[in-house]
């Protein structure tokens, strides 16, 4: 039996000489990044969260190209780099909507690493389920001021 990869189509197929190919199987990528490179990618994420993170920086973080690296951290924590850094903005600001549910909430946006209020609303209510409007209210009747 031979073994076989398609470059284009990324398929393995397994072939017998005598009957030719009879299976196709998807290739799967292997592996994770190691427990430092995720360490530092994450770590460098958080400390640079409010700026713009660049795959590109990400990757030289874990000395990886730019597709592998995208590929292993996938691998790693099941949420592609953007995915990871979107979820992480948003808790971020539902953190400070709670500490602070009166401030301007494009401010926390932008705060949190938002380029504008069209994307931070976008990806807080596909993530939360509600609009950051709507978290702010919520909170804002919770929220008790301390008399002073």
């Amino acid at each position: 039996m031979l073994m076989t990869a398609s470059l284009c189509g990324g398929l393995t197929r397994k072939t017998d000489p005598l009957h030719g190919v009879y299976s196709k199987k998807p290739l799967e990528p292997k592996g994770k990044l190691s427990g430092l490179q995720l360490r530092q990618v994450i770590e460098y994420i958080h400390e640079y969260l409010s700026e713009d993170l660049s795959l590109v920086a990400l990757a030289n973080q874990a000395n990886l190209s730019l597709y592998h690296f995208a590929r292993l951290f996938k691998r790693s924590l099941g949420l592609s780099p953007h995915q990871y850094v979107l979820q992480n903005r948003v808790e971020r600001a539902k953190q400070l909507i709670s500490v602070s549910p009166y401030l301007n909430l494009t401010d926390i946006g932008l705060r949190v690493g938002f380029y504008d209020q069209a994307h931070f609303t976008k990806a807080f209510k596909q993530i939360v389920g509600v609009s950051p409007k709507s978290f702010s209210k919520l909170h804002a009747h919770q929220f008790i001021p301390l008399a002073s």
